[in-house]
This record gives C-alpha cells, structure tokens and sequence, in this order.
C-alpha cells in the first residue's frame, strides 16, 4: 500500500486526535517516514520535528528506532511518552491542547 493512502487511512480513524498530523501532509509541510495499519510517523525538516501515533507500543517501539538522533519528537499516545522517557533518560515532557475548527462547529483534541 502506498505511504499516503497508508498514513491518510490510519489518521483518519480519529481525525480529531490526528488534525496536526493530517494537517502538515496536506500542507505538505511534513514527509511520511513510516505508515502502516499499526501507524504513522512523519518528519517536518523545517521544524526539525518528529511526529508519530501507534496504535500499540510495539508499533510504537518499531518507529520510534528509526530517527536517528531526534531532538524533538510529539508523540500522540501516552505510552511513547513513557517509552521515549525511558530510552532517552528524561522527565520533560510538554502535554499539548489542539483545536481544529470546522465551518461553525468546533472541535478540541489532545495530544502528548
């Protein structure tokens, strides 16, 4: 499956949740490192930012291997928080807030 019909099904499951993400490709502000069933990780060069949602840890443990030496990374599931935590010895972490309006309606979702 190509990357992007990969990534665009995957985020769109929660849409809300993924409005950065789905936001940044269709700018195309952002290149699709990785997507699959299980997840999707992209990189923004102009930001020097990683940005990844799994579905499971294990998913998120296989994406999480491939930066080399990321210096910033938004994760969107608690547990690659925790998971990135552990591998890089740290305890800052920042939790985001992100509104995505649609016409007259609106909507909040939240990342970490």
């Amino acid at each position: 499956m190509e990357k992007s019909i990969a990534a665009e099904a995957y985020l769109s499951r929660d849409r809300l949740h993924h409005i950065d993400m789905l936001e940044a490709l269709r700018r195309k502000m952002a290149d699709i490192v990785y997507a699959g069933p299980e997840g999707v990780l992209l990189y923004n060069a102009m930001s020097e930012c990683w940005v990844i949602s799994a579905a499971t840890p294990e998913a998120s443990l296989h994406m999480l291997a491939i930066p080399e030496s990321p210096d910033f990374i938004c994760a969107h599931q608690e547990f690659t928080v925790s998971q990135l935590q552990k591998t890089y010895d740290s305890p800052f972490f920042l939790d985001c807030v992100q509104t995505a309006y649609f016409k007259s309606d609106s909507y909040y979702s939240c990342c970490t």
